[in-house]
């Protein structure tokens, strides 16, 4: 998050204007959908084994944008 301190002055505008667009958009599939969307990946716990299921927690990869608005808001 410290690019968007240090960068503001020349990516605000851009990152709102693409979020307003993001946010607006009623067409579907929307351009930005793959923008706005997560990947969720497991990832393995230690000391539980790899063969079942409680060995892993899921997490969500999200766009560091996404991220500054979710945070945000």
């Amino acid at each position: 998050m410290e690019v968007y301190d240090r960068l503001w002055g020349e990516l605000g505008r851009p990152l709102r204007a693409m979020l307003q667009e993001a946010l607006a958009d009623t067409v579907h599939p929307s351009p930005l959908a793959e923008f706005l969307t997560g990947i969720i990946t497991l990832v393995p716990n230690a000391g539980k084994p790899r063969d079942q299921v409680a060995g892993y927690c899921p997490i969500t990869l999200l766009n560091c944008d996404v991220r500054l608005v979710a945070r945000a808001v």
